[in-house]
């Protein structure tokens, strides 16, 4: 048994593909007429086949359940394999690795990407036609990249020397993370090599960030202190004194840093360390709009509070949270806030009114860490969970769910192009079209 490729012109046989017990009970052909994929009938086996040769490259096999209808994307990276138990998964038609997987409830029996590929329609054995929306930013698959083993122990361990933050530069580039073995790390975004080391913290590195034209690295450590380095260069400029709490950054001019310092929300000069401006919030994490007019802080009395950074008033404060916010951020053009905390729901503000715009609603841990893409259209989550997700920003769709193995915390490139997601151990970056983990980089260089 198997299946035959005929020239429909001449009628002669192109080629033929066969197998032991082979019974095909479905078929696609790739649209790039490279390859075809085949669903066994009544049997758990999905196969990829070389069109000109016949030959199988790869099968996949459904554990414990039947195979009932496959398609292939528009690009021809990716293919869709319905399943007896209620299952439809997306695969790569490089090698079977599952991208990613949908519920269906009942088994479909059709199924069809859309020209565009962001969406998936099915047909179910309970008579219901489905489309589900697959919209990934990334392409037709993000895979990861590389990986960052920062304690030299071993996956899964929370040893001394793990990374605890992370962050990236504003041309996408590099990487920077921060980590109990007091140092903090620059890294090259696309293949995980160590460039630098910022050495001098003589406590954990909790907290990293760049400044808006990327010449300088600001740090906070467990020591007392934020330090500001030059990156080209890795030569410490400035040194200040600071207390518990991480969340520091530069204001987008690159003129002021701003943080948390024994629950008050403090700016600094970045020039000097000088306090310019301090408020007494019962604050968790701060930050400075982009014009810098304002200050965002996320508190222990579960409220987002705005602030005029000019007369040091209170603008409005925003309430929906129920626990602590742990985390906020500004997007691109300063008119939408999302914040996260204890409560485990992000929330979407209008940054003019202080209205709730939406709810996103997914996590089921807390909330560590909440960013907007480069273009604003997208905002990612890092949770305790142990996922990090990508979320449309105007409609609250969830659009990704990356898998850690502990509490999570995520940053994205500004280009949109990089997720970098740390988690215990290590940081993994995700890139889109990646089709495997390629290396590791390890802080000790090994």
């Amino acid at each position: 048994a198997g299946g035959r490729i005929w020239e429909t012109l001449t009628g002669q046989l192109v080629t033929q593909f066969t197998g032991k017990d082979l019974r095909i009970g479905r078929l696609d052909w790739s649209p790039n007429g490279e390859r075809i994929v085949t669903a066994d009938h009544e049997g758990s086996h999905a196969r990829i086949w070389d069109i000109p040769n016949g030959r199988e490259l790869f099968s996949t096999w459904e554990v414990d359940e039947s195979t009932w209808a496959v398609a292939f994307s528009p690009d021809s990276g990716q293919f869709a394999v319905s399943t007896g138990g209620g299952m439809l998964k997306i695969r790569s038609a490089l090698d079977g690795h599952e991208a990613s997987s949908l519920n269906t409830g009942q088994p479909a029996f059709a199924v069809a990407f859309s020209p565009d590929g962001r969406r998936l329609a099915y047909t179910t054995s309970g008579n219901r036609t489905m489309v589900r929306a697959l919209a990934n930013p990334f392409g037709s698959s993000i895979r990861l990249s590389h990986s960052l083993n920062t304690n030299g122990i071993g996956p899964g361990s929370l040893g001394s020397k793990s990374a605890v933050c992370v962050a990236f530069s504003p041309d996408s580039k590099e990487i920077v993370t921060g980590g109990r073995d007091k140092l903090a790390k620059v890294w090259e975004a696309s293949t995980g090599r160590e460039l630098s080391i910022l050495k001098g913290h003589i406590g954990a590195v909790t907290s990293v960030a760049f400044s808006a034209d990327g010449s300088r690295i600001v740090t906070r450590g467990d020591d007392g202190t934020a330090r500001v380095w030059e990156r080209a260069t890795g030569q410490e400029l400035l040194q200040f004194k600071v207390g518990e709490f991480a969340g520091f950054s530069f204001s987008k001019d690159g003129a002021r840093i701003v943080g948390v310092q024994d629950s008050d929300a403090v700016i600094w000069d970045a020039s000097n360390g000088v306090e310019l401006l301090r408020v007494d919030a019962d604050v968790r994490t701060a930050i400075l709009s982009t014009d810098g007019k304002h200050l965002l802080a996320g508190t222990g009395r579960n409220t987002v509070d705005l602030w005029d950074v000019g007369t040091a008033k209170k603008l409005r404060t925003l309430t929906s949270h129920t626990a602590t916010v742990w985390a906020i951020a500004f997007s691109p053009d300063g008119k939408t806030i999302v914040s996260g905390g204890l409560d485990r729901t992000p929330v979407v503000w209008d940054a003019v009114t202080g209205r709730m715009l939406r709810r996103l609603e997914g996590h089921s841990g807390p909330i560590w860490s909440v960013a907007f893409s480069g273009d604003g259209k997208r905002i990612v989550t890092g949770s305790a969970d142990q996922t990090t997700r990508l979320w449309d920003a105007e409609t609250g769709l969830e659009l990704l769910v990356l898998p850690g193995q502990t509490d999570v915390r995520a940053a994205i490139s500004p280009n949109g192009r990089y997720i970098a997601s740390l988690d215990g151990d290590s940081v993994r970056v995700w890139i889109a079209a990646s089709p495997e983990e390629m290396e590791t980089w390890n802080q000790s260089g090994k």
